[in-house]
């Protein structure tokens, strides 16, 4: 017997606006934002529905970003985008901090280390989160120095979509 729970078809979770979220997360962390002075600039454009939990890949996004905050020393920055293609949407949070993408924990069975900030819950529960909206998430250096957390969540083609294609 399996301990696993399956998740559901993409097409059935719920779908919303990620870019109404990010701005939702960076009000959240707005005053740690202003006391560690370094401040959160959120780059999306509107109407980029994904399918997922929503609270929970809000708790997700405020690691994410709140994660960037912590590594930062105050004057730095962090820079969160969002954008759409025909593969799906992806969100980058990048900061310029000093140390490498090599110095993040990244465990080969449970991806990026991400539960730096907040209440620090098993990376387990991170990555279930991401798996459950069929999402992907990697940590890499930036060209310009610092590292960048990418979170790439796939189109859904949903029934319509099928309907439209069969049609």
């Amino acid at each position: 017997m399996s301990s696993l729970v399956p998740f559901p078809p993409l097409a059935d979770l719920p779908e919303f606006d990620i870019s109404d979220l990010l701005q939702e997360v960076a009000d959240v962390l707005e005053l740690v934002s202003l006391r560690r002075r370094v401040p959160i600039e959120i780059d999306a454009p509107p109407y980029m529905m994904v399918h997922g939990e929503r609270r929970q890949l809000r708790g997700l996004l405020i690691r994410l970003i709140g994660n960037a905050l912590t590594a930062n020393p105050a004057g730095s920055q962090i820079v969160v985008t969002a954008f759409s293609d025909e593969d799906g949407v992806e969100v980058e949070v990048a900061d310029d901090r000093s140390e490498s993408a090599e110095l993040l924990h990244l465990d080969p069975r449970h991806g990026p280390r991400l539960a730096a900030f907040g209440n620090r819950s098993q990376p387990l529960a991170q990555q279930q989160i991401v798996a459950a909206c069929g999402a992907r998430i990697s940590v890499s250096g930036c060209p310009e120095g610092g590292v960048a957390t990418t979170v790439q969540f796939p189109r859904v083609r949903g029934k319509d979509a099928e309907s439209r294609k069969a049609a």
